[in-house]
């Protein structure tokens, strides 16, 4: 189930990891992936909303498969309800803790309520600990397909849904698109 026709290194997806690390300001878990446990986090508001006019992203790492969803929000008082959509859709794997920063939204009211009616376990961190629309979409859609030595060369589409990642229509930017990107 590994995918072995991609490049070993395909110019512009290790700029978003890039990123993700640049900004990163506590270590990670110790304690390994768990199947039944996810990590979440609210990016934004973005500067330009998205064309449905969304302004915030609620993003869920699994942290056994290291699947991403998001869900783009118009509020971020919404993620309550995109985190319990994920819990009832995206996996079939019962979910018994999550873990979020401080913020109001995620760790209080309606997210405290939902994780108490599944018996999720809610674990926080630093408040403020971070990690726009069409963009993240990208981004996660790529991720889920890019194979990972944390998962030994396989991607996470994989190891969560038992089949290879179809990469076909995926390709590299032209040397333009390139140069304007290492540009900026």
């Amino acid at each position: 189930m590994m995918i072995t026709d991609l490049p070993k290194q395909i110019p512009g997806l290790d700029a978003w990891a890039a990123c993700i690390t640049a900004k990163s300001v506590h270590f990670p878990r110790k304690e390994g992936r768990n199947r039944a446990g996810a990590h979440s986090d609210i990016a934004g508001p973005v500067l330009t909303k998205s064309a449905s006019g969304k302004e915030y992203e609620y993003i869920v790492v699994d942290d056994y498969s290291r699947a991403v969803y998001m869900r783009p929000l118009r509020l971020k008082w919404d993620a309550p309800e995109a985190f319990k959509a994920s819990v009832e859709n995206e996996s079939e794997e019962r979910m018994r803790e999550i873990m979020t920063d401080n913020a109001h939204d995620l760790s209080m009211g309606r997210m405290r309520q939902i994780c108490e009616e599944e018996g999720i376990k809610l674990h926080t961190s630093v408040r403020y600990s971070p990690e726009w629309a069409e963009a993240y979409n990208a981004a996660t859609y790529l991720h889920n397909r890019t194979p990972t030595r944390a998962l030994d060369g396989r991607a996470p589409y994989g190891v969560l849904y038992g089949v290879k990642p179809d990469v076909s229509h995926l390709r590299v930017r032209s040397r333009r698109a390139q140069r304007t990107v290492e540009e900026a």
